[in-house]
């Protein structure tokens, strides 16, 4: 009965947060009379499939044609349309559409507010039918998230009282434990809270938001983090009987676990020291800023099956690295750093409250394969927990308990794949007038998005947002993250001048599997695993009889792309495209595009770009399989290039734009 009345009072408090925010029908005042359609698990999974797709076109950049898909998919309410309008709005943002980017976080919202009831907790719970038959609220980092890309675009139209109330639920979501006695870690609500609470005028509740905002930055840093988690993980311990110790494995006695949690508590205070949130966050910590630029940086965590039957839930972060947007203020390199640590979507879905989750610990499920007893242990201690944070405790041991229970052991897998792995932000205070705010994204060296905002600054309190696109992170290869034999020192990159040079990056859009497409309907794919330095040594072989080649691994360029602009001024990069496999008579004919760029490094502009189709005719005769294809159409298109092209005359001179 306590639980039940501790979950009705959450979510009675946060509708009354909410209202109480809001005025004059803005974000959470909309129509609640969203009526979902039945969905059968195969008519979802049909949906995610097509939206998976879109997904690609998203991460490559063509943002139109993600939101065409999404849109397709949104036209009716069914148990994915929220999450759909959540990527309908990046792909809005991506686009300069703030307006319509609004409207759909605001849909969302509303599927929030209509469906985030006790009633439909229970439908979640049961144990009949399939978890995927659930609308989508997401979990709390996603919630969040949304609320945050609300806040910021309510902030760009100067509308301060639906910013703050954004924030606010942003806030409430985001910290998602039962007894709030954590505020969460999104430390960028807070300190945007805290910004909006200025807006209006309201100077004493601002100082109380950064107060709270610098405690979140701290209890969030990388340095403390681990320790904070640790802390409220043994208080969770010892608030537990003993009996339930036991049944989780804790052998320790409550006196040593008092002694662990000491030894925790002073390392934890020491490493809080060791945190500067003013010297870090600057004026964005003060609020003394006129600009506020919002970047998102990277891929976001997924989520997927683990266990014998696929029966546990695990999100992942996204571990590869990659390249971030370079900011140019009034056609001048952004001077300052931006401010990181403050939005950091991995590390938010990996915890709840500050705390690692029950389920997932460094990214794998805690999950004992034998036992319905460890399921309906965890159960019971999310029961003790209450509230949304309880939820989620008892919804792990349910699923845990797939194996010997009777529910479904297909977990649910869908999450807000658009989300990046974290946002950066820069601050600044730029005199009244009109500015103008580039950023563009390379891949590697080559310019691949400009966007361009204009903004006025009236001197008299205003404030002026940017709302960057991200880095079309799809078009890197797969693995090329890993790559670390493609190296050259960055002193290797500074050659002789009689030596004609160029820089080659690892070749782009190489999937760790590529599929020609069968023949007939129906048939099976031919498959192949490119090799990303066979690729590479054939394009330095071509070029090295006239040219000193520098071969590049990824985190070389990321690591240290000016240095090597500055010591060569040419690149050349590779990027695969689109796959084809035809019939004629007997023969079967293979066939990649593949895109080759000369790029003048300093630019970022390619002085010469040219698709070409690489064919590889297999004669009924011809023994060789699919892998050998794919490596002679890649042959024969690096000729097709290179014939009849002196780049070696183009490149001893660095800045000479002579055409091919």
């Amino acid at each position: 009965m306590r639980t039940t009345f501790l979950k009705r009072s959450l979510f009675v408090l946060f509708l009354i947060v909410v209202c109480l925010g809001v005025k004059d029908g803005v974000a959470f005042a909309g129509d609640n009379n969203y009526v979902v359609q039945d969905k059968s698990y195969e008519e979802l999974n049909k949906m995610e499939i097509l939206a998976n797709d879109a997904r690609v076109l998203y991460w490559n950049g063509e943002y139109q044609k993600a939101l065409d898909i999404f849109d397709t998919l949104a036209r009716s309410n069914h148990p994915n349309t929220p999450l759909y309008f959540d990527e309908i709005a990046q792909c809005q943002i991506a686009l300069g559409k703030l307006s319509e980017a609004e409207k759909s976080l605001r849909n969302v919202d509303n599927f929030f507010r209509t469906y985030n009831t006790e009633d439909r907790e229970r439908k979640a719970l049961s144990s009949f039918g399939k978890e995927a038959d659930k609308i989508y609220l997401g979990d709390p980092y996603e919630r969040a998230s949304n609320y945050l890309l609300l806040a910021v675009i309510f902030m760009n139209r100067g509308d301060y009282e639906n910013a703050l109330a954004a924030c606010k639920s942003g806030i409430l979501a985001a910290a998602d434990v039962g007894d709030n006695k954590n505020s969460g870690n999104y430390t960028m609500l807070h300190l945007l809270e805290m910004k909006n609470f200025q807006m209006l005028g309201r100077t004493d509740t601002a100082a109380q938001s950064r107060a709270i905002a610098r405690r979140s930055y701290i209890n969030a840093h990388p340095m403390v983090r681990d320790l904070y988690s640790d802390r409220l993980g043994l208080l969770e311990l010892l608030s537990l009987s003993q009996e339930q110790r036991k049944k989780l494995n804790v052998k320790e006695t409550q006196e040593e676990l008092q002694a662990k949690l000491k030894d925790v508590e002073d390392k934890l205070t020491e490493a809080s020291r060791r945190v500067n949130p003013e010297e870090d966050l600057g004026i964005l910590l003060t609020g003394d800023y006129n600009t506020l630029i919002v970047v998102p940086v990277g891929k976001g965590p997924h989520k997927s099956r683990k266990g014998k039957d696929g029966q546990v839930v695990v999100i992942e972060p996204d571990q590869s690295t990659y390249q971030k947007p370079a900011v140019y203020i009034d056609g001048t390199l952004a001077s300052i750093k931006p401010v990181t640590q403050v939005a950091d979507i991995n590390f938010l879905a990996m915890t709840r409250g500050g705390r690692k989750m029950d389920a997932i610990l460094q990214g794998k499920a805690v999950y004992r394969s034998t036992t319905v007893g460890a399921g309906a242990l965890l159960t019971d201690i999310g029961n003790r927990l209450g509230g949304i944070a309880g939820l989620a405790t008892v919804f792990v041991g349910l699923i845990a308990q797939g194996v010997g229970g009777a529910m479904s052991p297909e977990a649910d897998t869908r999450c807000w794949q658009l989300l990046p792995s974290s946002f950066d932000v820069y601050a600044l205070n730029l005199p009244a007038g009109e500015h103008e705010i580039d950023i563009k994204d390379r891949i590697y060296f080559e310019i691949q998005s400009e966007t361009a905002r204009k903004i006025s600054i009236n001197g008299q309190g205003g404030l002026a947002i940017v709302l960057s696109p991200p880095v079309p992170v799809g078009r890197y290869s797969e693995n090329a993250d890993s790559e670390t034999e493609i190296r050259n020192s960055v002193k290797k990159a500074v050659v002789e001048n009689e030596t004609a040079s160029i820089l080659l990056p690892p070749p782009l859009g190489l999937k760790q599997i590529e599929r020609f497409p069968p023949l007939e309907a129906g048939g099976r794919p031919e498959a192949v695993a490119p090799d990303l330095r066979k690729i590479t040594r054939k394009i330095e072989k071509r070029l090295a009889t006239s040219l000193q080649v520098v071969k590049l691994s990824h985190s070389d360029i990321l690591n240290n792309i000016e240095s090597f602009s500055k010591s060569l001024h040419w690149a050349l990069q590779t990027e695969f495209e689109h796959l084809d496999l035809s019939k004629d008579k007997d023969d079967r004919i293979y066939s990649i595009d593949v895109t080759f760029s000369l790029v003048d490094t300093a630019s970022g502009k390619a002085v010469a770009r040219e698709t070409t189709k690489g064919i590889y005719r297999k004669t009924a005769d011809d023994k060789i399989g699919s892998t050998s294809a794919y490596y002679k159409c890649f042959d024969d298109a690096l000729n097709k290039f290179l014939a009849g092209k002196n780049i070696s005359k183009i490149v001893t001179k660095p800045f000479q734009k002579a055409a091919l």
